[in-house]
């Protein structure tokens, strides 16, 4: 059988099918979110297998060796079980594997250093890693968690990677993941444009808004003053012409003769009032 790529997430397995152990084709294997309780020795026989996924499982005990005979393993993910103990010395020979991922498991000791891992996730876990990493767990490796775990997870050298330990107490606890210097410097520049492309936007919409705002202001007192002066001048003519109208027709009527010309230097409509009332008084004591 030619499978490359089998996913069987999500199927409540409580154990790894065995009719996969003869299925040395397939490269991708997703058995994550189901209750498998162990890693069989029989793993090791999926040889072309580069990218295996069991996390979210019941996995209990410790990592198997045979695990890490998978020499083609680029992608690794145990995270969210109940593994233990510690990490098996072969991982430090899968030259392919770039990806690790173990959170929340109860695994101790250092992380032996595959040379070519970029991702990882060892939170939630009693690791630890080596100065200079690329991967880093929360806490730097002392002198004595180097040799226990020599001591368990198959190091053909009692003091391999003693050299490694800190001495100092302020270098033990670091920041965890990963830190290339380029994945960094990426994440610095990425949040930099979010942070400019933001502010511009709150600046064109600021001043677009005040702007509009103003024009509407100002457009807005222009014709409410307009429309007053308008209808205070057309208001006040109008009660000029009525006032003289009825001046006139007064005068016509009392006298019977008709005004011929008004007074030139009587300006403005207060003027005119006045005189209109005037008249208007004396009209009224000559019909009396």
């Amino acid at each position: 059988m030619n499978l490359n790529t089998l996913i069987l997430s999500n199927n409540k397995l409580e154990s790894i099918p065995s009719f996969l152990f003869n299925m040395d084709k397939i490269k991708e294997l997703d058995l994550s979110y189901n209750r498998i309780k162990s890693i069989p020795k029989e793993i090791k026989t999926i040889k072309n297998l580069s990218i295996l996924s069991l996390s979210n499982n019941a996995l209990e005990g410790n990592i198997p060796h045979e695990l890490f005979e998978l020499k083609q393993l680029e992608k690794l993910n145990l995270s969210e079980n109940k593994l233990e103990g510690f990490i098996p010395y072969e991982l430090a020979e899968l030259e392919l594997l770039d990806s690790l991922y173990l959170k929340n498991n109860q695994l101790a000791g250092y992380v032996p250093p595959a040379p070519q891992i970029e991702n990882c996730d060892y939170t939630d876990t009693g690791l630890c890693t080596f100065k200079g990493e690329k991967c880093k767990a929360g806490i730097q490796c002392y002198e004595e968690e180097i040799v226990e775990t020599n001591a368990h997870n198959g190091s053909p050298d009692p003091k391999k990677y003693v050299d490694k330990a800190i001495t100092n107490r302020n270098e033990r606890n670091v920041t965890p993941g990963n830190h290339s210097m380029d994945n960094i410097i990426k994440v610095i520049l990425v949040i930099i444009q979010i942070l400019i492309y933001t502010c511009c936007c709150c600046c064109c919409c600021c001043c677009k808004g005040c702007s509009e705002d103003k024009y509407k202001s100002s457009a807005y007192n222009r014709n409410l003053s307009g429309t007053v002066a308008t209808t205070t001048t057309s208001t006040e003519s109008d009660t000029v012409v009525e006032v003289v109208e009825v001046v006139e027709k007064t005068y016509v009527i009392a006298s019977g003769e008709k005004k011929d010309e008004y007074d030139s230097s009587v300006s403005g409509s207060n003027a005119v009032v006045a005189a209109a009332l005037e008249e208007k008084r004396k009209m009224s004591m000559i019909v009396v």
